[in-house]
């Protein structure tokens, strides 16, 4: 079971920058370049969906 301030439940801001998704939280910081994004969509002006490569 995932710990309530670990890693995985905890906070992360993300932002959309030019070398591609930043992932930053406490205890890590993410960068999923622009390469692994295999499609984008919108959804009802609201949402944002990034499907990414496995």
């Amino acid at each position: 079971m995932p710990k309530k301030d670990g890693i995985i439940l905890e906070s992360k801001e993300y932002e959309i920058a030019s070398e591609g998704i930043k992932e930053t939280y406490q205890h890590a910081y993410s960068l999923y370049s622009w390469a692994v994004v295999e499609q984008v969509k919108e959804i009802n002006g609201q949402f944002i969906f990034l499907w990414i490569k496995h």
